[in-house]
């Protein structure tokens, strides 16, 4: 009688083994499937598959369009102290933009060759998408829907450009001699951007100089930096929101100021970061914050 007990025993505790096995597995693959791989894999940047094909702001939005053409679409407030967080998972731009992923020149593009440069542009009115490719450069009304485009050779193959939420502005960089130049660019107020011959205007180019700690940068308009130590960062693409750029980086994401452009030769702090410290995604904000107010408690 004890030993049917205790085979009973024994083969109850086995089924509890594995059923508490077989629900570890199932939670572990329901978390992958609610887990958003595209924001892990933003926050996972490894120094060879740079993913962002586009960031900036739009009039009261911030989208991000990946490589793989996902778009993010968020708040402004969603970038909080240097951290942009990604609640949500991204659309991909056929939902998202159906009438532009439908457009023959952006079929093309997306599938046939290499985008050269994609920037988020304001005319003073609408929101807009640029695209730059060796053959061809499209314009896509956000508000409207509106596609225009044209099979041109593009000429700017060594500029990285950098969205601004000034209307009509976009800051472009580009790496000649081994030194870093900014300068910006403006579109006149009687451009149309329907028109795919507009040619903006070219603003003052700066060369962008470090201090020997690499923690200062100023701008100066000479052939070589006074300190003898210019910026070499290898910046892939960037914007510019509230006075403040986001340049990224192979591996980091460059901070500062966006006055250093206007005050040529002032001395202005820049902050590197990680790409995992700048990306949030999905609940780690509210963890943040939960940790906030139980230190605030603590306290």
């Amino acid at each position: 009688m004890c030993l049917s007990n205790m085979k009973f025993i024994h083969v109850f505790y086995l089924i509890l083994l594995i059923t508490s096995e077989i629900r570890t597995d199932n939670e572990m693959k329901m978390t992958a499937i609610k887990k958003d791989l595209i924001c892990e894999s933003l926050k996972n940047n490894n120094n060879t598959q740079f993913k962002i094909l586009a960031i900036g702001t739009t009039s009261e939005r911030i989208l991000l369009i990946t490589k793989d053409f996902f778009v993010y679409d968020v708040p402004i407030n969603y970038l909080e102290r240097d951290k942009l967080y990604l609640p949500t998972k991204p659309t991909p731009i056929k939902n998202k933009y159906p009438i532009l992923f439908k457009n023959k020149i952006f079929a093309d593009i997306r599938t046939m060759v290499k985008i050269d440069n994609a920037f988020i542009i304001n005319d003073g009115k609408d929101d807009w998408i640029f695209l730059t490719s060796e053959e061809s450069k499209l314009h896509y009304n956000i508000d409207t829907s509106e596609v225009f485009g044209e099979s041109v050779p593009s000429d700017k193959k060594n500029k990285v450009f950098v969205s601004s939420d000034k209307p009509r502005h976009y800051y472009s960089l580009v790496i000649k001699d081994n030194n870093l130049y900014m300068n910006i660019d403006r579109y006149d107020d009687d451009s149309n951007f329907k028109n795919m011959s507009i040619i903006p205007t070219e603003g003052s180019k700066y060369l962008i100089c470090s201090n020997p700690q690499n923690t200062r940068i100023r701008m100066e308009k000479k052939i070589k930096c006074r300190s003898g130590i210019p910026v070499q960062w290898p910046v892939l693409k960037g914007f510019v929101t509230n006075y403040k750029f986001y340049l990224f980086g192979r591996s980091y994401i460059y901070i500062f100021d966006e006055a250093v452009y206007n005050n040529q030769g002032e001395k202005y702090p820049v902050k590197k970061i990680s790409y995992d410290t700048y990306f949030l995604c999905q609940d780690e904000k509210i963890q943040t914050e939960k940790n906030r107010q139980q230190r605030k408690q603590m306290d």
